[in-house]
């Protein structure tokens, strides 16, 4: 592993010399003290570790882009930020476990899922999507199978368009209301 970065004029380091030769040095570490103070706030933070850089000079506490652990009892998290983009890859699968809730939020995010293969998706205890504008759009290339065990209800404020562009079956134990 390894991290690159400028050194700033004022903070004091750590350095060792690899088997001892001064012409070889390598920092180690970054000393703290009242002139350099660490990002988190001690010691109400003392159990917080983690990496930060604030590009060479500006206040670490902006954390523009910041990795860190707490591992405090009850409060263990870890935390990603970034200023700008953020990407994460994978050379093979990404398994993600949540036993608690998730939530996503984005200003102005469009969001956008591809697969190159199956999807699926199991949901425990009911789902509900609300969409504030824009309108709804699905488009299947291939069939689509959709089974429902118990009632539907379906609401349209406005007019229902129904276009069949092939051959339509109507069953007979299908049961229409007075069509």
């Amino acid at each position: 592993m390894a991290v690159s970065r400028c050194l700033v004029s004022g903070r004091r380091l750590s350095v060792d010399f690899i088997n001892g030769d001064p012409d070889r040095p390598i920092v180690t570490g970054r000393v703290y003290n009242q002139d350099s103070m660490p990002p988190w706030d001690l010691p109400a933070d003392a159990t917080k570790m983690g990496l930060h850089d604030a590009f060479c000079g500006r206040n670490p506490r902006e954390r523009q882009l910041f990795g860190g652990l707490d591992d405090a009892p009850g409060r263990e998290t870890f935390d990603m930020h970034a200023e700008r983009d953020m990407s994460m890859s994978t050379e093979r699968d990404l398994t993600v476990n949540i036993e608690g809730g998730t939530d996503h939020a984005g200003e102005g995010a469009k969001t956008a899922y591809t697969f190159d293969d199956s999807q699926r998706v199991r949901i425990a205890k009911g789902r509900q999507v609300d969409i504030a504008a824009g309108g709804d759009n699905r488009e299947v290339t291939g069939d689509s199978t959709t089974t429902l065990h118990g009632k539907q209800t379906v609401i349209i404020d406005g007019e229902l368009v129904e276009e069949y562009r092939g051959r339509a079956n109507n069953h007979p134990h299908r049961r229409w209301p007075n069509a």
